[in-house]
């Protein structure tokens, strides 16, 4: 019998494997999700709404349109494209390598500190810095990026800005609250203590919510398992809970569905859809 893998050799490494290009395009991709993220976390966007665009600027445009359909997914928005005049949106900073210059300067590095901070300084063609009688080179300091408004939708990071488009149009905002209906069902099928496979009768009810099932009806269903949607009560609810669509309020219900009723998934043997990454 084979040798269990946790008993196994660690594999060796195959260097004509390692692809460096690409590793830095995915860190670039990282390091986008990871500032657009934190737009949505300081401005209160949930994950799960889609925006607009996202705009990227300090990053190659091949870059962007090679991984655009990841950016897509990873920050939930529909168009992705490269951000004009990113200068508009940050301010450069010189960030002193404080503890390198200190072993070379000694007592001068606060009179360096203080003409950098008072912006008395000079960049030379070699990149190095001179300011209050003292170089420094290039490794001894480094641009940082920061955001001129925090109000604004803009984050940076080295090189890297990013904005997110964050003006939904209806069609969006539709979007959003059936992301946020469908967070709920979920919920209550847990709270209802459901198998993966159990199918469902759902109820949806409240001011607006006629709208939303025509354009997302059968998707809700397609993730919740159920064989039916209805906009009225049932008589025997297993769980029941609201959420907040825009301005107004749903109740919603789940119920057991007869065993007579096939549902999303029935023509392959019952094997339940995966569900969607929420954002």
């Amino acid at each position: 019998s084979r040798q269990s893998v946790h008993l196994a050799e660690w594999p060796a490494a195959r260097p004509e494997w390692t692809d460096e290009g690409l590793a830095g395009e995915m860190a670039a991709v990282r390091a986008i999700v990871r500032l657009a993220r934190s737009i949505r976390e300081r401005l209160r966007i949930k994950h799960r709404h889609p925006l607009p665009a996202l705009y990227v600027g300090g990053v190659d445009s091949s870059v962007l349109t090679a991984h655009a359909d990841l950016l897509k997914q990873e920050v939930n928005v529909k168009h992705v494209d490269v951000l004009l005049e990113p200068g508009r949106y940050v301010t450069s900073t010189v960030w002193l390598n404080t503890p390198e210059l200190g072993k070379r300067l000694k007592q001068r590095l606060q009179a360096l500190q203080a003409a950098v901070a008072a912006g008395d300084y000079v960049i030379n063609p070699d990149g190095s810095l001179h300011a209050a009688g003292v170089v420094a080179h290039p490794d001894e300091y480094s641009h940082r990026m920061n955001v001129a408004d925090e109000g604004v939708a803009v984050a940076a990071q080295g090189s890297v800005v990013v904005l997110l488009d964050t003006m939904r149009d209806d069609s969006l905002r539709l979007e959003g609250d059936a992301r946020d209906l469908n967070r709920v069902i979920q919920d209550l099928r847990k709270r209802a203590r459901l198998r993966y496979s159990d199918r469902i009768v759902l109820s949806i009810s409240g001011s607006g919510v006629e709208a939303l099932l025509t354009a997302f009806g059968p998707w809700l269903m397609e993730q919740a398992l159920a064989v039916a949607v209805t906009t009225t009560r049932l008589d025997e609810p297993q769980a029941t809970g609201s959420v907040r669509l825009g301005s107004a309020s749903a109740h919603v219900e789940i119920g057991f569905a007869s065993s007579d009723q096939p549902g999303p998934g029935a023509e392959s043997g019952g094997v339940a859809p995966e569900s969607p990454r929420e954002f």
